[in-house]
């Protein structure tokens, strides 16, 4: 198989991975419930945790995490080049965020953004990681904590690349990129957090779900 099919089969895989519904199989499995008609209808772990509780919550967003982790790791196994992993990293992301099981729709990125970055550049992911649990912590605000962790996975990367790291091209253009479309994915949190009426972490939303298609 030559490199550039190799690169494109794994993007392939990464999104057939990355579009595993794990909220609404878990949801429907263990509850009977579509998390898509509850809340924000984010099939996430944020709005499984106001559907259904911390441990299902609990149980997507590791889900989502391997999601991310698991196509990074077995191109690295199998290709060995940098653009294979990125390929990887970028069709999970896009599989998440675009399901082909759910019509193409889905969540913002976040569990899966991390478990790719926690392949391609594990220390970095950590500071992030550490960053969206202490917003979180002290202000509540799932969508800010996300917001600024990706800010700070970029910062953590460039800082790195500042103290003697030096990373192949394409993982400068995957974290760059990838925080950019997290970012993006949050427009709407944006503009609620900017109104004041971004609800908090264990708040209602106070609006009912219509029924998922």
């Amino acid at each position: 198989m030559s490199e550039t099919l190799a690169v494109v089969v794994l993007l392939v895989v990464g999104y057939l991975v990355g579009s595993f519904p794990s909220g609404v199989v878990y949801g429907k499995l263990g509850r009977g419930v579509d998390v898509r008609r509850v809340g924000s209808g984010n099939p996430g772990a944020t709005n499984t945790l106001r559907a259904l509780g911390w441990k299902f919550a609990l149980a997507v967003g590791l889900t989502d995490i391997l999601k991310g982790v698991l196509p990074v790791v077995l191109a690295r196994l199998t290709v060995g080049l940098p653009l294979a992993e990125v390929a990887a990293a970028f069709g999970a992301i896009a599989g998440h965020n675009w399901s082909l099981a759910l019509g193409f729709r889905g969540g913002r990125g976040v569990a899966t953004s991390v478990g790719t970055f926690l392949v391609i550049a594990p220390l970095p992911a950590l500071v992030a990681v550490l960053a969206f649990v202490l917003v979180v912590w002290r202000t509540r605000y799932v969508s800010l904590g996300s917001i600024l962790a990706a800010v700070v996975a970029l910062l953590a990367f460039l800082a790195g690349v500042l103290l003697g790291w030096r990373p192949p091209g394409e993982y400068y253009v995957y974290t760059i990129a990838g925080a950019l479309l997290l970012i993006i994915r949050h427009a709407d949190n944006i503009q609620r957090l900017r109104a004041g009426v971004e609800p908090r972490l264990g708040e209602p939303l106070g609006r009912p779900r219509v029924p998922a298609p």
